[in-house]
């Protein structure tokens, strides 16, 4: 009987457990989180928030999938994004409820920005007291940049980023400078200190001369 007891409080105080850990989890009423990833040619952009914030954003006590539907028709602006100081309109705009959650995916057309920034204008729309966070990644999902504290505000409801140059646009350095010879190999140079002694074919021709004419005379001579 003991034995059933203890195994009973065992069992009971794992689902306790488990039910903090998954409110914990979950995003709380007046949260909400980001996370935009950077592509080859654009950005997409999904948000997460509860449906109480979701329905205050679309003047509704509560968010069900029609008014989330219809968000997603207006385009109700929850981020305004830019890149290179150009504001960034979204191309394609997606709503819907997943794990009793607004989710909300907005895609921007941009490719390969220098810096981008992403303001968090829907925080303005809300009653003091509600934040969220915001995390940009690439491709890969390395993190660019990550604000885990957003409010409403100036300067506290944006993240900056400069994005990282692709490798194949990375400046090469600089080779390194090396003498070519002028003359090809096995070709003497023509400059003067590689050549012999300009007065040597002179001697020579004199010395060729001196002997026809030492062969002339003695030929005279046994005529």
């Amino acid at each position: 009987m003991a034995a059933s007891l203890t195994a009973c409080r065992r069992f009971l105080a794992i689902v306790l457990l488990w039910g903090g850990v998954s409110s914990a989890l979950a995003h709380q009423p007046y949260e909400s989180s980001a996370r935009a990833r950077l592509d080859g040619d654009g950005v997409e952009l999904v948000i997460t928030t509860s449906l109480e914030i979701a329905g205050l954003l679309a003047g509704e006590p509560l968010a069900d999938a029609a008014v989330l539907e219809r968000m997603a028709t207006e385009r109700v602006v929850l981020y305004e994004a830019s890149a290179d100081g150009r504001k960034l309109d979204p191309q394609r705009v997606f709503a819907a409820i997943r794990n009793n959650e607004a989710v909300f995916s907005m895609v921007y057309p941009v490719e390969r920005p220098s810096g981008l920034s992403f303001r968090a204008v829907y925080l303005n729309k809300l009653p003091p007291g509600y934040g969220g966070s915001l995390e940009v990644v690439d491709a890969a999902g390395h993190v660019l940049g990550l604000n885990p504290l957003l409010k409403r505000g100036e300067g506290r409801d944006t993240l900056d980023i400069r994005t990282p140059v692709p490798l194949a646009e990375r400046a090469a350095p600089a080779a390194a400078i090396v003498s070519v010879p002028t003359t090809a190999p096995g070709i003497p140079s023509s400059t003067p200190a590689q050549q012999g002694p300009r007065w040597l074919p002179a001697v020579i021709g004199i010395i060729a001369l001196v002997i026809l004419l030492v062969l002339s005379l003695q030929q005279f001579r046994h005529s």
